[in-house]
């Protein structure tokens, strides 16, 4: 019942490094869109989400405004699902 906020922290579109690569089974090298951003439940931090987006994928993501739509809405309103791999990891929160 709270209202959902989401603060886009960074965005970057390049390559992905080895270690991501092999975190996501994807190609060192692969194009891809990473998402960082906040969700607050209310203005209380909920979640801090790290989001890789592939290019092959999702080419459209280079230029998406995350800012106005949060990357998990956007792709489910701009993907065409046949099939998905949805990787989702939990860590326990470190100083930043």
């Amino acid at each position: 019942g709270r209202a959902h906020r989401f603060e886009l922290l960074a965005r970057d579109v390049g390559p992905v490094d080895a270690e991501t690569a092999r975190l996501f089974t994807l190609d060192a090298g692969d194009a891809a869109v990473r998402v960082s951003g906040l969700h607050h439940a209310d203005e209380t931090p909920h979640v801090l989400e790290d989001r890789i987006i592939r290019l092959a994928a999702a080419p459209e993501a280079a230029e998406a405004d995350f800012e106005a739509v949060p990357p998990g809405t956007w792709l489910l309103d701009h993907v065409a699902w046949s099939e998905a791999e949805h990787v989702i990891s939990a860590v326990a929160a470190n100083a930043a």
